[in-house]
Order: C-alpha cells, then structure tokens, then sequence
C-alpha cells in the first residue's frame, strides 16, 4: 500500500516563534495607535520636519525608510598590518 505524501512543511519544522518579538510587535502596534496610526505618525514627522527645514533629520527619515525598502548596504571591512602592510601568516607546524 502506497505511503500518503503531502506537500508543505513538516509539523514542528522551522524557526521556533519568538513570543518577545510578537510582544514588541504588539506594543509597537499599541504606541503608533496613540499617534493616530503607523501612516499619521510618519505623515505629521514629515510635516513637522519639512516645517522646521531640519535638513539632518529629514536626511535620517530618508535613510531609514530607504535602508527598510531595499535593506541597508553590505559593509567593507579591510584588514592590514602596520602602515597598509600585508598581514603576515605565521604557522607554527609543530
């Protein structure tokens, strides 16, 4: 007799759910509600910050909200020895 195959995950398969992450979901969702809203929230920041022509802090909403739509940009890290000198590999085969 055939085995039932089904398609989709396994029970229990995957990352556990975080409950901390669902609690700040949730209190994030209740502290924009006091500002009428996620939507109303950012419009009157704009407003306010077009307002007061507060360059840097118009720049920061940008970056912010450009780093959430298309993920931040990797970082380069480079490595060197004194004065940019190569590092030098020492291997002890003892």
């Amino acid at each position: 007799m055939p085995s039932k195959l089904h398609g989709g995950a396994r029970e229990g398969a995957g990352r556990p759910s975080n409950p901390v992450r669902k609690l700040e979901a949730h209190l994030a969702d209740r502290v924009l509600a006091n500002f009428g809203g996620e939507e109303k929230a950012w419009k009157d920041l704009l407003e306010a910050v077009i307002a007061d022509k507060d360059n840097s802090l118009w720049f920061q909403i940008l970056e912010y909200l450009t780093d959430r739509k298309f993920g931040k940009p990797t970082q380069s890290a480079e490595f060197s020895g004194t004065g940019g000198a190569p590092i030098q590999l020492i291997l002890d085969n003892a």
